[in-house]
């Protein structure tokens, strides 16, 4: 007979020098001034900035694409979410030919973590897309 022992363990993960800690973000234009770098970027990525309860900045985690799309699963934004105690998240991408109109995808994968962060009481606050001109917030343009 064979015998395993187990040890689970549960603790919040966090990075021991995170600069942001308490940042919070009440208009959608905190959060495009926040990320604005992604601008510069020839290829999609993501960020996904997880939040505490009262909107707090706890976790940042990144997403990297191609020059037309990012790879993003929605499980590994929720997993983090849930090992940081995120309460909350707030997409944010860029589209590198500068235009922040949203795709069919971007819609399709809002839709998805939002789905998917309810069932863990965690809250999508919005998706921004960035380009070079401005910016789009789904949370803005009324899609929750």
């Amino acid at each position: 007979m064979t015998k395993y022992a187990y040890r689970l363990e549960t603790r919040r993960v966090k990075e021991p020098d995170f600069p942001y800690t308490g940042k919070g973000f009440a208009y959608p234009e905190a959060v495009a001034e926040f990320c604005r770098s992604l601008q510069d970027s020839d290829v999609e990525k993501l960020i996904v900035l997880h939040l505490t309860t009262k909107n707090g900045l706890i976790g940042i985690q990144f997403f990297t694409g191609t020059v037309d799309r990012a790879i993003v699963s929605p499980r590994e934004i929720i997993k983090y979410v849930l090992l940081v105690g995120g309460a909350g998240l707030i997409l944010v991408h860029n589209h590198p030919p500068g235009f922040p109109d949203p795709s069919k995808e971007d819609r399709a994968l809002t839709e998805v973590v939002i789905k998917c962060a309810a069932l863990f009481d965690i809250n999508v606050l919005d998706h921004i897309i960035l380009g070079e001109n401005g910016f789009f917030s789904a949370k803005r343009e009324g899609w929750f």
